[in-house]
């Protein structure tokens, strides 16, 4: 993405994936989650369009999204969520997300933060559909 930031290699990266997969179990076990989330690999962005795991939906979180959370059907299995770096996707991103099925969503009028933004549309899309996906 163009304004990601720098990213980490080697033996930092693995303390970092360690450290996220541990914290992936730690919130699983304190909801009752009995399954875990994906958690993949840094990858460049394009290859990370093409090889995401196979859901129901691929939704980008957009301020100008086309569909709200509330306008979709719910999924039966699974759902893509990307959210964009900290000053938001450039148009050539948001065109190759488009291409690679994602849908634009938006939140509401805010602009949220992307440290926010994950938990917001994770804790709406509980909301509205429970555990299905």
């Amino acid at each position: 993405m163009q304004r990601s930031q720098g990213r980490a290699t080697g033996e930092r990266l693995d303390k970092r994936l360690r450290h996220w997969q541990g914290v992936v179990i730690s919130a699983c076990e304190q909801s009752g989650r009995s399954t875990l989330h994906w958690l993949g690999t840094p990858t460049d962005y394009q290859s990370w369009l093409n090889a995401g795991p196979s859901c129901d939906y691929r939704i980008l979180l957009h301020p100008k999204g086309e569909y709200t959370l509330g306008k979709l059907e719910p999924p039966q299995a699974s759902i893509l969520l990307l959210i964009g770096p900290e000053g938001g996707i450039s148009t050539a991103e948001h065109n190759l997300a488009a291409q690679a099925g994602f849908t634009s969503v938006r939140l509401g009028p805010r602009i949220l933060r992307t440290e926010t933004a994950a938990m917001a549309a994770i804790a709406s899309l509980q909301a509205l559909w429970g555990d299905c996906c």
